[in-house]
């Protein structure tokens, strides 16, 4: 489930019904977002900056009614955030 309603606040889970690495790296990736969005001064790209993060956030709870085994494989291996994104279809 997301957390309370600010916005460095992401994803906040007790348990991992769905593998750890797919709620980690999915975290991970928000916050980067969600530091851009708070450094962020022109409107226009904070808008898109935050409709980015709720593609995040879509994403990682529609992945939550499938199969997540290979997708949590991947992302163990993954190094970076572009191949986290990739990943998971951003």
């Amino acid at each position: 489930y997301v957390g309370e309603t600010e916005i460095t606040t992401g994803v906040r889970v007790k348990n991992y019904p769905k593998g750890k690495q797919m709620y980690e790296k999915g975290d991970e990736l928000y916050q980067e977002y969600a530091k851009s969005y708070k450094s962020e001064q022109d409107l226009t790209k904070k808008l898109e900056i935050g409709n980015t993060m709720v593609k995040i956030l879509d994403r990682l709870i529609s992945l939550a009614a499938t199969d997540t085994k290979e997708i949590n494989k991947q992302l163990k291996k993954a190094k970076t955030q572009d191949e986290v994104k990739q990943i998971l279809g951003l």
